[in-house]
């Protein structure tokens, strides 16, 4: 979990100072970071089942006798992504360590969602949201922010500040990300 931790943390500071196409190419950064990390996880879960199984009667996992790495990464994959196909069974202490893998693959897998729906909300979108407060006279055009951002895209309105002469619109556009 420190690995994760570690690894989001530094994903969350770093992925503002992208500068490589679009904005949103920073999103395909932090999936593709976060990815990665799942992978690293897993890859430590199957050497941990490695270790104890290279131990005498340190348990074993049924349908898979002569395990060999690859065996154990795909182990390793489906129990901390909680699929569980049932072809393969831990037996022996590997138990334990398949249901703390799977504890807390399903933490990290849902750790994960909710830091990519952070970046997406952050840097996704081919405009920037915008939060309107109507101050003054409005119209049909004025009703919902997506009609003002097309009025204004249209010319129908124009943005101004409160308080201000040649403000027509009476609308101020706040930017707020």
């Amino acid at each position: 979990m420190l690995l994760h931790y570690e690894g989001l943390t530094l994903l969350q500071r770093n992925l503002g100072h992208v500068h490589m196409g679009p904005r949103r190419m920073r999103v395909l950064f932090g999936i593709i970071g976060v990815l990665l990390m799942h992978a690293i996880e897993i890859m430590f879960f199957a050497l941990g089942y490695a270790a104890v199984h290279a131990v005498t009667d340190g348990g074993a996992i049924h349908g898979m006798p002569h395990p060999e790495f690859l065996d154990l990464m795909y182990f390793s994959a489906i129990t901390y992504t909680t699929v569980g196909y049932g072809d393969l069974v831990p037996i022996g202490p590997l138990r334990f360590i398949a249901a703390v893998e799977s504890l807390a693959g399903f933490v990290m897998v849902s750790w994960s969602a909710s830091f990519t729906y952070l970046v997406m909300e952050r840097f996704w979108g081919s405009w920037k949201r915008l939060w309107f407060s109507v101050v003054g006279r409005g119209g049909p055009h004025l009703r919902s922010p997506r009609r003002c951002v097309d009025a204004l895209a249209r010319g129908l309105i124009r943005a101004g500040r409160p308080g201000r002469s040649g403000s027509p619109a009476g609308i101020v556009a706040v930017n707020r990300l």
